[in-house]
C-alpha cells in the first residue's frame, strides 16, 4: 500500500543579479502559471526527451521512462520497509536509535542537512542535537498515520485527473500544528516523508523541485525567496522553503497531466499510482541543467 529575478533562455546563463521580490506579489491565480507551465514545461521535455527522429525519441522515452519507474518502485519499497507501522511500533522502544539511526539516516533532506559543510546549515544541526528524541518520533509517527487515513479515506474520491481547485486536495490537516516540529520538521522534510511513502497523492517540495519550478515559470517569483544577512549586508536567493504545500500539490497534479498527455504523443502512459515521483524526476531533470544558474543565484552578493 503506497500509505522579479532576471530569467534566462533554456540554454543561456543568469547574467545579472536578482531583482527585488515582492512578496505581496505571491500567490495569484494559478490559471496563468498553469499556461505558463505547459508551454515552458513542454520546451523542456523536448530537450530532456526528444531526439532527432520518432524513432530515437521512443526508445529514449521507454529508457527513461523505465529507468523513472523502477527507481520510485525501489525506493517506496525500500522507504516503507523502513517506516511502515510494524516498525514504528518497534522504534517507540529505541527513541535514540529512531533519531540517529533512522530519521537522521534514511531521510536524504536530514542526512544532507547534517551532513553538509554549508555553515548556513549549522543551525539545523545544534538544533538536531538537542531535539527531543521521543518529539522527532511521535511528529513522523503522526504525520505517517494521519496521512493513512487520508490515502484510504480521501484519496480515493479525489479525480485527479480533472482537479479544479486547490480545495478538492481536502490537505487542510497538514496545517495542523502538530504536523510540524519547530526547528527539525518543516514543510521540505515532511513531503520528503509523504512523497516516498504515498508517491500517488503527495509531491516532494524541496530545494531541486523548487528551483526548477522557478525556471518553468519565467514570469512568477514564488519559488524563490531572499535570505538576507542585514549586519552584513548580504542577500541571496533561495527556494521558497514556506510555499504552501496544497498549493505545490495542485500545480505538480496539472504538471503530471501534462506529462501524461506529452508521453502519450508517443504511445506512451505512465502510472497513476506513481504520480508524483514522474514530477520529482522531471523536475530533477531541469534543476539540473541549471545547476550552474542556482550557484551563481545563491551566492551571498551585496545588498542594493
Amino acid at each position: 500500500m503506497f500509505r522579479q529575478i532576471v530569467k534566462i533562455p533554456l540554454n543561456a546563463s543568469i547574467v545579472a543579479k536578482p531583482a527585488k521580490i515582492d512578496p505581496k506579489a505571491q500567490y495569484k491565480d494559478t490559471d496563468p502559471l498553469l499556461i505558463e507551465m505547459n508551454e515552458s514545461g513542454w520546451k523542456y521535455f523536448q530537450k530532456i526527451m526528444v531526439r532527432n527522429n520518432d524513432s530515437i525519441t521512443k526508445e529514449n522515452l521507454k529508457e527513461k521512462l523505465h529507468q523513472w519507474e523502477e527507481w520510485i518502485d525501489k525506493d517506496h519499497s525500500a522507504f516503507v520497509s523502513v517506516f511502515c507501522p510494524e516498525k514504528m511500533d518497534l522504534y517507540e522502544n529505541y527513541l535514540e536509535d529512531f533519531k540517529n539511526k533512522v530519521f537522521a539516516n534514511k531521510l536524504w533532506t536530514v542526512n544532507s542537512a547534517l551532513k553538509t559543510p554549508d555553515p548556513d546549515l549549522a543551525r539545523y544541526k545544534k538544533h538536531f542535537r538537542d531535539a527531543s528524541n521521543k518529539e522527532i518520533f511521535d511528529t513522523v509517527n503522526r504525520v505517517l498515520n494521519e496521512t493513512d487515513k487520508y490515502f484510504i479515506n480521501i484519496a480515493p474520491k479525489i479525480n485527479y485527473n480533472h482537479l479544479k481547485d486547490i480545495a478538492e486536495l481536502q490537505m487542510d490537516y497538514l496545517n495542523e500544528d502538530n504536523m510540524f516540529m519547530n526547528k527539525i520538521i518543516g514543510p521540505g522534510i515532511r513531503s520528503e516523508i509523504l512523497n516516498r511513502y504515498f508517491p500517488s497523492c503527495f509531491p516532494i517540495m524541496t530545494q531541486p523541485s523548487m528551483w526548477a519550478m522557478f525556471f518553468v515559470c519565467e514570469t512568477a517569483n514564488e519559488f524563490i525567496t531572499l535570505d538576507k544577512r542585514g549586519k552584513e549586508g548580504k542577500v541571496r536567493v533561495s527556494h521558497n522553503w514556506q510555499y504552501p504545500y496544497n498549493r505545490f500539490t495542485f500545480l505538480m497534479n496539472a504538471l503530471f497531466n501534462m506529462l501524461s498527455q506529452w508521453v502519450g504523443k508517443y504511445g506512451f502512459s505512465l502510472r497513476p499510482h506513481l504520480r508524483f515521483g514522474y514530477v520529482n524526476k522531471f523536475l530533477s531533470s531541469i534543476h539540473d541543467l541549471h545547476k550552474g544558474d542556482i550557484k551563481l543565484l545563491h551566492e551571498w552578493v551585496d545588498a542594493e
